[in-house]
This record gives structure tokens, C-alpha cells and sequence, in this order.
């Protein structure tokens, strides 16, 4: 029972952190200052601009596809554990 209430306890505790971390990022978002004359970040086809420009740091798409560390890590994951269907990542941009 002890082990039953543990993983509950773990498992709301889980839930609490993504959901802090969400209100966090939607609050930074409402309350971040708007630039002035920036271009859209997508279009309404869901496009995003891209340059292969290393200093710009916001669309710069890296030398090759998987070069970003992130990206690397996930696709170790996919193919060390070839069961797992569903990725859910989180990503906070400052």
C-alpha cells in the first residue's frame, strides 16, 4: 500500500512541476515586451524561417540534420529503446 501511495505521490508531484513550468512560460510570454517590426516566427502554413547563418542564433538550422545536441540525444533514445512511441519534450526559450 505504502508503494502503491508513493508512486501516486510521485506521479502528482510530476503533474505539478509541468504544470508550474507551463503557467511560468505563459505568464513570460503575456508579460515579455513586444518587439517592434519582428517579423512572424510562422506563417499560417506552419512554416518556420530558417537560416544557415551560425550567428543567428533563433533560426540557425546547424550544419546537418541531428547536429543539435538535443536532437541527438532524442534520436539515442529512439534507437536504444526502439518500443518507445510517444516523446513529449519541453522546451523554454529566453
Amino acid at each position: 500500500m505504502a508503494t502503491v501511495l508513493g508512486l501516486i505521490g510521485l506521479v502528482a508531484f510530476i503533474v505539478c512541476v509541468i504544470a508550474l513550468a507551463a503557467g511560468i512560460t505563459w505568464l513570460v510570454v503575456k508579460i515579455s515586451p513586444k518587439k517592434e517590426n519582428a517579423e512572424p516566427r510562422s506563417s499560417p502554413r506552419g512554416t518556420v524561417a530558417s537560416t544557415h547563418k551560425p550567428g543567428d542564433y533563433e533560426t540557425y538550422v546547424g550544419p546537418r540534420a541531428g547536429s543539435e545536441p538535443e536532437t541527438r540525444n532524442v534520436m539515442w533514445l529512439l534507437n536504444r529503446f526502439p518500443q518507445i512511441r510517444i516523446i513529449l519534450t519541453l522546451c523554454i526559450l529566453s
